[in-house]
């Protein structure tokens, strides 16, 4: 198995994701409701992807406020959080999930980001639903000036 993941929906799996999840039920019905009707893992991973980006947004703050199940009741978040609610979804799902964290060149400038990636088809993709422009594997920021880690949970 890759490393950095967490493969079963087990209340433990989803629980493992970083920031507060008080309320997994919660997880597994959005999750289920973002992958209804999907039968592949990618499909299920785009599905949650695609299901991030177009119902939630992004909000400005630093670190972890909101955590899965928060992100998800208020439909947005930061990049942390956001990240947090795809993990678990994804891991509810039974696909691999991890955290990336650097600092990405966007228009504008140079800032901390997390993105969750999700492992399917051998490979890793970049799920980073904080910009309605970005897409499965494609996100909008043009490159890290510096990679700090890969995680299954966040250190921050």
């Amino acid at each position: 198995p890759p490393s950095c993941s967490a493969v079963t929906a087990s209340p433990v799996t989803v629980l493992m994701t970083s920031g507060p999840v008080m309320n997994i039920w919660l997880v597994l019905s959005t999750m289920k409701e973002a992958i209804s009707g999907k039968v592949t893992a990618r499909e299920k991973a785009e599905a949650i992807f695609t299901y991030a980006r177009d119902n939630w947004t992004w909000e400005d703050y630093y670190n972890t406020k909101k955590g899965a199940v928060g992100t998800i009741n208020a439909k947005g978040g930061n990049c942390c959080d956001m990240a947090h609610a795809i993990i678990a979804m994804s891991r509810a799902a039974g696909l691999p999930a991890r955290y990336i964290h650097g600092q990405c060149y966007f228009s504008k400038s140079v800032i901390g980001h997390v993105i969750p990636e999700i492992f399917v088809d051998g490979e890793w993709f970049i799920c980073d639903a904080t910009n309605k422009n970005s897409a499965f594997g494609r996100p909008v920021w043009k490159g890290m000036q510096t990679f700090n880690g890969l995680y299954n949970e966040l250190p921050f």
